[in-house]
């Protein structure tokens, strides 16, 4: 999870952003290991609308 604010100095900007995410991690056997991860992001800029993020990732991992 992270959050951040930022003020631009001489503007009425901000910018607001934060996320979450979530993972898992499954031995399949002893040498694979097979990972997915999940992140949520929103930012919002002014006067701009919010933006929303979405990101998968998925993982084979092998070893010896």
């Amino acid at each position: 999870a992270g959050w951040r604010q930022a003020q631009f100095v001489g503007t009425a900007t901000t910018e607001t952003a934060w996320n979450a995410g979530v993972g898992a991690d499954y031995v399949l056997n002893e040498v694979t290991t097979v990972n997915a991860d999940y992140v949520f992001s929103r930012s919002e800029k002014t006067p701009n609308p919010a933006e929303d993020g979405h990101r998968v990732t998925l993982g084979i991992t092998f070893h010896r």
